[in-house]
Order: C-alpha cells, then sequence, then structure tokens
C-alpha cells in the first residue's frame, strides 16, 4: 500500500504554472494570484434552473431506448416561482445507406415539445472511445444533454440568468447548434460541473493547484482560459464549503455569481446552488421507474425484439 502512495505523489507542484488546454479552444491563462476575486454582493434576480435524468430502457447491439425527464424550474431569492417538467423516449436505430449511422427521435410523454431528428456516424469522432464503434447506448445521454440546452432556451425569454448543470463545451456533434441557439436569447449563462477533470501543464490537477493557493474564505478563481463563448473559473462561494466548483460563464462575470449567490447557503451543500440540488433531485429516474418502464415496453415489443434484447440482456443477470 505504501508503494502505491508512494507512486502517486509522482507530480511535483510549480508555483507558476498554466492550464493545459486545447489552444485551438481556449485561451489558457499562466496563474496569478491577482485572479484570486472577491465575491460580489448578493443580488436577486429570476434565475431558471436546468437538469435532467435519463435511464436506457432496450439496449440492443443496434437499437436504444431511453426514458429521459428535463426539469426547469425558477427561482426568485429562495422562493420558486415556476416548474416546468418533460417527460420522452428517446429512440436511436442503425440504418445503413452510405455506411452505418445512427437516426434519432424523440417521442414526448404528454406535451408538445418539439425536438428535431439528428443523425450521428456510428464512428462519430466526438463520441467514439479508441477505434471502436460508438456504442448506440451513449446516444440516449447526448441527446438529454441537447434537450436541457433547447428547455434553457424555450424558458429564456422569462428569467434573467440560466444555470445549467455541467460545463458549457460543446464537445459532441450537432451541440454547437443547441448552445448558439441559446447564446442568441441574449441571457447569461452559468454552467456549473460537479467534477473537474482539467490538468496544469506540469501534470497537476488544476483544482489540486488552485485550492493549494487560494485562502480559506470564499473566492472566484478568474479568468483560467477564455473560449469563443464562455469562460473557465473556479470558484468556492461559501465560507464553509467544502468543495470547489468548475463555473464557467456567459456573460458579465460579477453580475452573474452576484445572482448566484442568494441560493448558495443551504446548510445541506454550503456553496452549491440550491436550485440545482432541487431540480436534480426532480429529474432522477429512480430504479424503480426504469424497471417498470421495462415492463411497460416490454409488454407492446414485438418477437424480434424481444429477441434483439437477448443479445446484451445476460450481463445483467451474472
Amino acid at each position: 500500500m505504501e508503494e502505491i502512495v508512494e507512486f502517486l505523489k509522482g507530480v511535483t507542484q510549480t508555483e507558476i504554472d498554466t492550464p493545459s488546454l486545447l489552444k485551438s479552444l481556449y485561451k489558457p491563462f499562466e496563474f496569478k494570484e491577482e485572479f484570486f476575486l472577491q465575491l460580489p454582493k448578493s443580488e436577486e434576480k429570476k434565475i431558471l434552473f436546468v437538469d435532467g435524468g435519463n435511464a436506457e430502457l432496450i439496449a440492443t447491439p443496434n437499437l436504444s431506448v431511453h426514458f429521459v425527464r428535463i426539469i426547469a424550474v425558477t427561482f426568485k431569492g429562495k422562493e420558486r416561482s415556476s416548474t416546468k417538467k418533460i417527460e420522452a423516449y428517446v429512440a436511436a436505430k442503425a440504418s445503413n445507406e452510405k455506411d452505418i449511422s445512427y437516426e434519432t427521435r424523440v417521442f414526448p410523454i404528454k406535451n408538445n415539445f418539439k425536438f428535431p431528428p439528428l443523425t450521428f456516424s456510428s464512428y462519430d469522432q466526438t463520441l467514439k472511445t479508441g477505434e471502436n464503434r460508438v456504442q448506440i447506448s451513449k446516444i440516449g445521454g447526448v441527446i438529454r444533454r441537447f434537450m436541457e440546452i433547447t428547455i434553457a432556451t424555450e424558458s429564456a425569454d422569462d428569467c434573467d440568468l440560466i444555470v445549467l448543470d455541467g460545463n458549457l463545451e460543446a464537445p459532441f456533434t450537432h451541440e454547437d447548434e443547441f448552445f448558439n441557439a441559446l447564446y442568441a436569447k441574449q441571457i447569461p449563462v452559468i454552467g456549473l460541473a460537479k467534477t473537474c477533470s482539467l490538468l496544469m501543464n506540469s501534470g497537476d490537477s488544476l483544482i489540486k493547484f488552485i485550492l493549494s493557493k487560494a485562502k480559506k474564505n470564499s473566492w472566484i478563481y478568474s479568468p483560467v482560459a477564455k473560449g469563443k463563448h464562455h469562460t473557465i473559473n473556479i470558484a468556492k462561494l461559501h465560507n464553509l464549503a467544502h468543495y470547489i466548483f468548475r463555473l464557467d460563464t456567459h456573460g458579465p462575470l460579477k453580475e452573474l455569481i452576484g445572482s448566484l449567490l442568494p441560493l448558495c447557503n443551504d446548510a445541506e451543500i454550503p456553496g452549491y446552488p440550491y436550485g440545482l440540488i432541487y431540480v436534480d433531485r426532480l429529474a432522477r429516474v429512480t430504479n424503480q421507474e426504469k424497471e417498470y418502464l421495462k415492463i411497460r415496453l416490454s409488454t407492446i415489443l414485438d418477437k424480434d425484439l424481444k429477441i434483439a434484447i437477448k443479445a446484451l440482456d445476460f450481463h445483467s443477470i451474472l
């Protein structure tokens, strides 16, 4: 065990370091003490929080069906003013015209939510791992993310700020189109990521490096890097916070952070916006729901589909 710990100590921290990011997408900034900023005064505004959950109901090598739930809740201060829920089935199937691709359709439940059919190459560079074909099961989660951005865009006219769960990168095919539609609304946007895997040029963890230089009170470190549409920042949003977060901003930094602060005093997780805790709980798809929906679907499947499911079914038994 001691040898493992010794091996993991391999990265030597330097006093001066720069975030390691693709320079074609970001302009990273060398670490500077003066980038630590005091949090601005809090200001109550109408904030829309958006998050989603999904569960795969049918999985075969060439077919996938996910149940998706998207929740959008508007807060002014700590008061909720509106809640919007979209539930839908996301279906993907393999087809072969010139090469194998995945066609997708969204089938909304009990509402007229409209979402365009999309197609992905089965060797899409933004989705595949190594040299292998993209697993069709991955498509449902990607479409869920696009649906979150779509709901945010549809609701943008009735809020002062939008907060998405996750960063504001657009790594997947088609994702830029959805973000461009959102930014066209000219409403400030925050993307708050629960995890951050960014590194410094030395190989050190960006979060660890910034935290080692920070003071004990609350702060925001900005900028880490600037992209075409957003700035990457690191923030500790409450003096008692045990965690710091990557916080991407599209819009004026101080105004965005000041608007978010009134909702960062939750006793359960100080420093994490209560609005994101709330929408996460509502959007989550439980195992009980998943099993119920799988049973409902199984009653209407034809014989060929039931046989196809057996190709991947045994893994869940053993």
